[in-house]
């Protein structure tokens, strides 16, 4: 359950059943599969039946306007509003082989923790081309976002998307390391899991202008006790904490907190805070208002 939750909040979902999964493989940035993989198989020019594998890459796929030719999507894919209609081909981690097949796809496309090894052997046995992408920080989401639109014909708009998200980002960026805030990320309460060095939500804090108060911690997302939290003592909490367990109280526990005594506590309810894909950067822009200690940013 450690770093369920934060996988829960990125990808947008707060399904626990399958957490012990989640919590020995898929979170630790990458172990599970090698960094891209793909078939050998050409997908055509111009796919008209495409099942997405999650919830990011569905987002994508609409926002390049190609979300006509989306067939299928998992059970945690919940935006646009017109996904709702759309066919369920299972989890992240346990997509349904037989409901991906019976959609009769021309490309299939998830990210590199989507499903297992299996998976992929199913669709290169049945023929079907397909792309699993690591987005695990910025830059690889930039570069997942080409690398989506050139497997669906759709490369000026993948294009012009990354410079929009650049162009968004490069707003709130140039803040001096001198006097940054330091600020804590929490993505649950029970326990109080946090970010820590080398993760997606650390680089986030980074280039939203603040300094993360785990910087020094030698897990990436380490479990923490009330007296650590005491201990460390940030300028800003960002609270990303699991919608099925939300608790707008829980920081009254903390009343000699910094962050506390100067009302910068935030906390965020919505599933697509950290979700790798075109509304990162609405979530990015709120991120960025809270750490610089704007407190209207819902």
């Amino acid at each position: 359950m450690v770093l369920v939750q934060a996988y829960q909040r990125i990808f947008g979902t707060t399904n626990t059943h399958w957490a012990l999964l989640v919590w020995l493989c898929l979170f630790t940035w990458g172990c599970q599969r090698t960094e891209t993989t793909a078939t050998s198989i050409d997908a055509p020019a111009q796919p008209t039946r495409i099942v997405s594998l999650a919830p990011n890459v569905t987002e994508i796929l609409f926002a390049l306007g190609k979300g006509p030719a989306v067939v299928g999507v998992t059970k945690f894919c919940d935006y646009p509003p017109e996904v709702e209609k759309l066919p369920r081909v299972g989890g992240l981690i346990d997509p349904n082989v037989e409901a991906i097949l019976a959609l009769k796809p021309d490309l299939v496309i998830g990210v590199t923790s989507s499903g297992d090894p299996s998976i992929a052997r199913a669709l290169e046995n049945a023929k079907i081309p397909f792309s699993f992408q690591k987005m695990e920080s910025l830059e690889e989401t930039f570069a997942g976002i080409n690398a989506i639109g050139r497997l669906v014909g759709a490369t000026p708009q993948a294009n012009e998307l990354v410079a929009d998200m650049r162009g968004a980002l490069s707003a709130f960026e140039g803040v001096p390391m001198e006097g940054r805030p330091k600020v804590l990320m929490v993505f649950g309460h029970n326990p109080i899991v946090a970010a820590g060095p080398n993760t997606f939500a650390d680089e986030l804090i980074v280039r939203a202008g603040g300094q993360n108060a785990l910087a020094g911690s030698q897990a990436q997302w380490p479990t923490l006790d009330p007296e650590k939290v005491l201990e460390l003592d940030p300028d800003r909490i960002l609270d990303l904490s699991m919608t099925a367990e939300h608790d707008d109280t829980f920081w009254e526990k903390f009343p000699s907190l910094s962050a506390a005594q100067t009302h910068n506590i935030y906390q965020f309810t919505d599933a697509s805070m950290m979700r790798p894909g075109p509304r990162l950067i609405d979530a990015y822009r709120r991120l960025a208002m809270a750490i610089r200690g704007k407190h209207h940013v819902h």
